[in-house]
Formats: structure tokens, C-alpha cells, sequence
């Protein structure tokens, strides 16, 4: 989910549109990261391994 949020942002960037500026809300069931660098770090990769790994069609204009 926070890898779709981070997709959309990026695409209206790209496409010029306003951000609603909103935080994305905490995933159900997730323990609070603030403050834990090693479980933050960990969430971090794991978000950047399910953006690399969306469809071509939705990471077509990444390379821009």
C-alpha cells in the first residue's frame, strides 16, 4: 500500500497536479517505527522492493 501512495504521488508531481499535502495513514496492524532506525530502515526496503517490483505499465515513465 505505502509503495501505491508513493507511486500516485509521484505521478501527480509528474502530471503537474497539486499535492493534498495528507500523511498516508499507518498500515492496520503495524507497530509505531518512530524512533527505530533498524525497524524503520527494514520497512523502508521492503516498500522500495514492492515499488521496483509494480507493472510496467505503472513504472513506464520512471526513466523521466
Amino acid at each position: 500500500m505505502e509503495a501505491a501512495v508513493i507511486a500516485a504521488a509521484v505521478d501527480a508531481k509528474r502530471a503537474g497536479l497539486p499535492l493534498d499535502g495528507d500523511e498516508a495513514p499507518p498500515a492496520a496492524g503495524t507497530r509505531s517505527r518512530k524512533g527505530d532506525l533498524p525497524a524503520e530502515t527494514a520497512w523502508l526496503l521492503l516498500v522500495a522492493e514492492a515499488y521496483a517490483r509494480r507493472p510496467a505499465a505503472e513504472t513506464a515513465g520512471a526513466a523521466s
